[in-house]
């Protein structure tokens, strides 16, 4: 697993970002399949993200196709569970996924917060790595308080702390789902293998 945090920056406004990133090492899925993965923001995404996600629904919009995330995740420094709305872009030329805060709900806690979702093919097909980047800008500043190197140096922890367990569970799934593949293909063989002369 490769991590990296970018610098943040040093005003003291409420234009402050926090920016995290991390990327999976090379899985033995295809693109395809880790696609469809970050894309279902459905049932699906609290069992594969099951660190942080709670639960999840995704509702499309028939009229114009655009795309909301309603999606409950646990909090971090013990602030329990915490929902909130994303609206969600595909794009299938660059096989990447965006979400951003719906502007309902940007208040005092995030101003904003989004997320983009990168799936890297090899050369071959057969396995992707998937690089994730987080932005994160603060509600901040309220009175008396603004955003301080305290601020700062939390919120960048936080948020690279939260990319790193998204990068971790994606590779976990990724995992069980390259063994359950073998496991299969193990039995097939075996079972062709016992029908030869019959």
């Amino acid at each position: 697993m490769v991590l990296g945090m970018n610098a943040i920056k040093k005003t003291l406004t409420s234009s402050t970002f926090f920016e995290a990133s991390a990327s999976t090492d090379w899985m033995n899925v295809p693109p395809s399949k880790v696609f469809e993965v970050v894309a279902d923001a459905g049932p699906n995404a609290a069992s594969v993200f099951k660190s942080l996600v709670v639960r999840s629904h995704l509702a499309i919009n028939e009229d114009d196709g655009s795309r909301v995330v309603t999606m409950a995740i646990r909090a971090p420094m013990g602030l329990g569970v915490r929902e909130s709305r994303m609206r969600q872009s595909l794009c299938f030329e660059t096989t990447s996924v965006r979400v951003a805060l719906h502007e309902d709900d940007k208040g005092m806690l995030f101003r904003d917060l989004t997320g983009h979702w990168v799936i890297e093919s090899c050369e071959m097909g057969r396995r992707s790595r998937v690089h994730l980047t987080q932005k994160m800008q603060p509600g901040f500043p309220i009175p008396r308080l603004g955003v301080g190197s305290i601020v700062r140096h939390t919120g960048n922890k936080v948020l690279a702390a939260q990319c790193n367990t998204m990068v971790r569970d994606l590779e976990t799934w990724a995992e069980k789902q390259h063994n359950a593949e073998k496991y299969h293909e193990q039995i097939l063989a075996a079972y062709l293998d016992s029908t030869v002369g019959i």
